[in-house]
This record gives structure tokens, sequence and C-alpha cells, in this order.
């Protein structure tokens, strides 16, 4: 970005590298994100202050984000119809989410550390805007994140499981409920 002002913070998260956004940095990508089109989205995040709107990978006309609270959230073009994880993501430590949207059905579904999390109709975008850790230049991110991924098309089933065990075990994140606090 040559912004260098708006640049978040590259640090050591126990022994890997993350990306720590402090809630007014972004990065800001070239216009790559599927739009009009199937595609998956798989980010491992932690996010610092469950209280704010926490947006992962968004757009313009798009977000994977967090409305105040620990559940990940799909929406397109229009707010009123989106989608909301029955699952929340850890309150202390690294999550795997996992978006899927297929275009021919505009139909989300999310995953979150492997376990399915709820899927429902989502309406279609066109924008191919590409923004990590922001909404539209706004509504930052206040957390970290160690890896984004962006297929062009929706994994099936034997991709997407395989994808989640690597990233899964790449992190050290247990297929089981939340450790205590």
């Amino acid at each position: 970005m040559s912004d260098t002002n708006s640049r978040p913070d590259l640090i050591t998260n126990s022994g890997r590298l993350a990306v720590l956004f402090r809630g007014w940095n972004y990065l800001e990508g070239p216009p790559i994100f599927p739009g009009n089109a199937d595609y998956t989205i798989a980010v491992i995040a932690k996010i610092n202050d469950s209280t704010a709107i926490n947006n992962l990978v968004s757009g313009n006309a798009h977000a994977l984000y967090f409305a105040n609270d620990l559940h990940a959230r799909i929406v397109h073009t229009s707010f009123q119809n989106q989608e909301v994880s029955s699952v929340p993501v850890w309150s202390n430590g690294f999550s795997a989410i996992t978006a899927l949207y297929d275009q021919a059905y505009q139909y989300a579904t999310l995953f979150i550390n492997g376990q399915f999390a709820d899927s429902s109709w989502v309406a279609p975008t066109a924008d191919t805007t590409l923004f990590i850790g922001s909404y539209n230049r706004g509504y930052f991110l206040q957390g970290e994140i160690e890896e984004v991924l962006l297929y062009n098309r929706q994994l099936d089933s034997g991709e997407r499981e395989s994808l989640n065990e690597y990233l899964m075990s790449r992190y050290g994140i247990a297929n089981a409920p939340q450790p205590p606090r």
C-alpha cells in the first residue's frame, strides 16, 4: 500500500508471523475479489475487541466480518440479507473461518474451526475491491490475521476438509469446544 500510515504491523505470534490491525489500519489489494462468481475465503484470525465491528476480507459492497460479537457474517450489497454464523469464533485465540459462496444459488455457507456454522441466501455482488482489515476504508479490524486464502471458486467438500485440516494443523487450532479462558 502506498499510504504507509494506514499499514498494519507485522508481528511475531508464538513463533509465527501475524498482521496486527489496531482498529484504524488496513491493507488494500488489487481488484481481484470474485465479483458475480463463486468463491471460497479461508482466514486464520483472532478478534481482540469483540464489541467493535471487525472486517476480515471486504470491499465496497461485500464483507466477511463480525458485528459487535464473535459470530462471523457474510454480506453482499445489502446488510438486510446476510449470513450469520451460529457458531462463535474463540474469544481468546485464533480461529479458522471459512466462507463459501455459490453464485448460481446465491447461497453463502460458513464454517468455524471446521464446524458447519450455518448457510443461507445472500444476494450477489459485482464488487471486485479487496480490503483486508476494513470495509470500504472504514470499520476496521481490531485483531490479528495469520493467513488469508481467496479462491475464485467454491471448494468441494473434500477440498474444504483438506484445507481445514491443513489450517487447523498448521496453526494448532483444535477442532473442539473453546479452551477455558
